[in-house]
Parts: structure tokens; C-alpha cells; sequence
């Protein structure tokens, strides 16, 4: 697999790709072990803030394990749709005993910029403009090179940016949980026929939490400074999530990190002691489901 970096690349089958995989590459490692693990999720799953590869979350869930291989292909801002269709065009094809989705907290980020139930976060956020209004993604572009223009601009109110959050009605986030268990029923029917046990974890956020530090309070209130709505969202659709949907349930580790001291690195992502734990968890769900 290769990663491509910070630069945006785009596939034409499944969006924002960032890694590369190789095939062949992949097939081989996987004759190498009993247990074949595929990573899906945002940058979480990604360890986006680990110091090293020893403190990402698959090497803290399967570093010390000789039957155990695993891939991480996950992506910033991705939704169990944007996994779906990866998980279609690549991972049936290679073939895993188990396949992982984080889910929960990308699920509610778009609708934020004022997307659609559905939408994915690069497209909100740009490629609509990029495609249907290039004039004005110029003139985005423009604006976010200048602090100058965005006091004058956007946070006046004057220029709304597609970066911009929005004052939301809250019953579309019934919608987004509506499109999330149709994808999970769509994803869960693949994952019977080509006979890969498959994972929905409900990821950890102080968002959704109840049992918060004063660390992680401080964490959630920087996080409403910029998207006032954020506790609010969470907390009615991680509840929706947590109720599952004819027959479809995720498990739930949004209470994983209760009591624990600096999990958190910010309100989406982990420290080294979180992706400890997750990857543990994890771990555990795997080899519980294979007993």
C-alpha cells in the first residue's frame, strides 16, 4: 500500500483515496496468516496523530499476533458509504476473513456544511463547487489564502463559504441514521456472501459521552466554539446508532474511554492510550466471534 501523502487524489470509483493499494502486494501477505484483518474508517482509524507505527490502533490491536495480518485503508472524513464502495471495487476482491468499519462520527460531519443526508464531506466541502460553480471555487480558494478576507467576509456572515457550518434542523440527523443502517444492511449482505466476518464499531467521542474529565470537557467546549451544534448532533444520532435497525447493530465502544485519562487528542481523534484501547477492543471482538 502506498500512501500518497497530503496531496488530495481522487478515485473515479470510490472518492478521496490518499492510499494506493497494491494488489498483488496484498494477496501475498495475506497468504501469510490465518486471520486476514482489513481496516476501514476516517482518520481515526487512520492514528492520524500517532507519534509512530507502534502506537496505531492495528498495531496496538495486532502487532503481537503471528496469525494476524491486517491493511488499514482508511481515509479522512469517511463514511461507512465511502467504505462501502472501496469495500466493493477492492476488498471482496482481496479476499479478508474480517473486515472492520469505524463508524459513527463522519456520519453527522457533513450536514454541518449543509449537506445532503448521504453527502460525502469532500464533495460538501468543495468538489460540488469545484464541478458545478468553478468561478466561485476560485474565489474560495482566494478567500481561505487571506485571514484578511475571511474577517471581512466570512465571518461577517457576508460570504457564505461551503467550509462554513450551519445552523441545522436536528431531525436530519434521523436521515443520516436512515442512509447509515441502509448501508450497513447493503454492506452486511456482501459481507454473508463472500464470508467476511464484518465489524461496525461505534467510535468514542467526548461528544456522545456522558462520563467526561475535566480534560475532555475543555475538549468538547473548544469543539462548540466552531460547530455550536456538535453536542447536539452526536448525542441524538450516537443514540439513534446505538438502537440498531432491523437486525443491523454496531458495536458499541462509544463508552470505551470512560474514566480514562488522556484518551483524547481532540473530540475525533485518539492519543496513544485511546488507540491502546480501541485496539484492544478490537482485538477482542475478533477472537470472541471466533469462540
Amino acid at each position: 500500500m502506498r500512501q500518497q501523502g497530503q496531496v488530495m487524489n481522487w478515485d473515479p470509483r470510490f472518492g478521496l483515496a490518499s492510499k494506493t493499494l497494491d494488489m498483488a502486494c496484498a494477496k501475498e501477505l495475506f497468504k501469510s496468516a490465518r486471520t486476514k484483518v482489513v481496516l476501514l474508517g476516517g482518520s481515526t482509524m487512520g492514528s492520524a496523530f500517532a507519534p509512530n507505527y507502534l502506537t496505531t490502533i492495528e498495531n496496538y490491536a495486532f502487532g503481537r499476533e503471528e496469525d494476524f495480518v491486517s491493511i488499514n485503508l482508511s481515509e479522512s472524513y469517511a463514511r461507512l458509504s465511502d467504505m462501502l464502495a472501496r469495500f466493493i471495487h477492492e476488498i471482496i476482491e482481496l479476499r479478508p476473513n474480517v473486515a472492520v468499519f469505524l463508524v459513527g462520527f463522519n456520519e453527522f460531519h457533513a450536514m454541518q456544511y449543509g449537506g445532503l443526508p448521504g453527502d460525502d464531506f469532500y464533495w460538501t466541502a468543495g468538489v460540488t463547487r469545484r464541478v458545478h460553480h468553478p468561478m466561485l471555487f476560485l474565489l474560495d480558494k482566494a478567500i481561505d489564502s487571506s485571514e484578511l478576507a475571511q474577517a471581512l467576509l466570512i465571518k461577517t456572515g457576508i460570504y457564505l463559504s461551503p467550509r462554513a457550518t450551519r445552523k441545522i434542523d436536528l431531525t436530519l440527523v434521523d436521515q443520516e441514521v436512515d442512509y447509515y443502517f441502509r448501508m450497513q444492511e447493503y454492506t452486511s449482505v456482501l459481507c454473508r456472501q463472500y464470508s467476511i466476518k464484518c465489524f461496525f464499531i461505534l467510535q468514542p467521542t467526548p461528544l456522545a459521552q456522558s462520563n467526561l474529565n475535566d480534560r475532555d470537557r475543555l475538549l468538547v467546549q473548544e469543539r462548540l466554539k466552531n460547530f455550536p451544534q456538535s453536542q447536539e448532533i452526536m448525542t441524538r444520532g450516537y443514540a439513534l446508532l446505538k438502537r440498531g435497525r432491523n437486525g443491523n447493530r454496531v458495536l458499541d465502544a462509544s463508552a470505551l474511554f470512560d474514566g480514562v485519562e488522556d484518551a483524547y487528542f481532540d473530540v475525533e481523534h485518539f492519543t496513544k492510550v485511546g488507540n491502546a484501547l480501541l485496539g484492544k477492543y478490537i482485538h477482542d471482538a475478533i477472537i470472541q466471534s471466533e469462540h
